[in-house]
């Protein structure tokens, strides 16, 4: 029943991603779970990262309903790179719609995810209770025309394959009557001030890297 049951989205997964499940498979789910599990790299080295990212911008283009059942499938395999690679697919597709809207340059990191397997970890606000994920965990200080970025995401999952954090944060100006602003920080992994350190102790899930991200300015 269960064979059936995942039938279909194992077999989008290996449209989108052919071969992908069969190495994950045979990796031992011991081995896939662990904290240094080698499940998010064979993620980014078949091509995983650029799933969501449209295809006019080199990537596979895979609609919703297709990527829900391919993380479906990859779930049933390694619980904890399902948590990992969905919060790197809901930064892309966020990505995904500000280079709709806004006709900024989003495009050329989500070329960058596609075409060089980048990571996207996020820096929302999913960890914190009774917060939604468009309400900013993170503040954003405008200093002589550039913005320096300060909070903690913990649980960060990515935290230690990430390329880019992608982050919710209020902007507040220099002028302190002001109203902080919502916008959406990007940063890079080795940007100064970005520290990681363990957070997560559970053996459960330990192989999504769901660890603590803190920026310092």
């Amino acid at each position: 029943m269960t064979l059936e049951f995942l039938a279909e989205d194992r077999r989008i997964l290996e449209e989108f991603l052919p071969g992908f499940d069969a190495r994950i498979a045979s990796v031992p789910l011991p081995k896939m779970e662990a904290r240094d599990s080698c499940a998010i790299e064979m993620f980014r080295e078949a091509g995983g990262p650029g799933l969501v990212v449209p295809r006019d911008l080199a990537g596979h283009g895979a609609a919703p309903s297709a990527a829900i059942r391919i993380q479906r499938a990859i779930g049933s395999r390694s619980p904890s790179l399902a948590v990992a690679t969905t919060m790197h697919h809901f930064s892309t597709a966020s990505l995904v719609e500000l280079q709709t809207s806004e006709r900024g340059f989003e495009w050329l990191l989500l070329q960058a995810i596609a075409e060089q397997g980048r990571l996207v970890a996020s820096g929302f606000a999913e960890g914190v209770h009774g917060q939604g994920v468009f309400s900013p965990a993170m503040r954003a200080r405008r200093v002589d025309g550039k913005f320096l970025v300060s909070g903690t995401k913990k649980p960060c999952s990515l935290s230690r394959s990430m390329d880019v954090l992608t982050a919710s944060v209020a902007v507040t100006d220099e002028d302190p009557a002001a109203e902080p602003q919502f916008a959406v920080a990007l940063v890079p992994a080795g940007a100064p001030g970005l520290e990681v350190t363990d957070f997560w102790a559970n053996s459960v899930l330990a192989g999504a890297q769901s660890d603590a991200v803190t920026l310092s300015d």
